[in-house]
């Protein structure tokens, strides 16, 4: 299956928005950690926005929609934007520091 480059564009797009979602929801206000769980609740829940979209999309124009492997690329992307902007990232120095 071909991935197409919007897949990747809307990655893109939504990276400094989920990495300011998360940072702002660890850092600023202290919780809730959306990445100290095996899935993060932020990239569900814009996985599930998008798949919302992309249902309304593939009613008014079919071709313009996202296949599901591309749903899956985008996911990805914003699961590691997110790993690598909350608190998970420091965990690896802090314990090898405390050791």
């Amino acid at each position: 299956m071909r991935i197409r480059p919007a897949a990747y564009a809307i990655g893109l797009l939504l990276l400094p928005f989920d990495a300011w979602w998360v940072i702002s929801c660890e850092d600023v206000l202290r919780g809730p950690y959306s990445t100290t769980i095996s899935l993060f609740a932020n990239a569900v829940f814009i996985l599930a926005a998008l798949t919302l979209v992309n249902a309304a999309l593939r009613r008014v124009i079919p071709r313009a929609a996202l296949s599901q492997a591309e749903l899956v690329v985008v996911y990805v992307m914003v699961s590691i934007g997110a790993s690598l902007a909350g608190l998970a990232l420091g965990v690896p120095a802090y314990s090898f520091w405390g050791a």
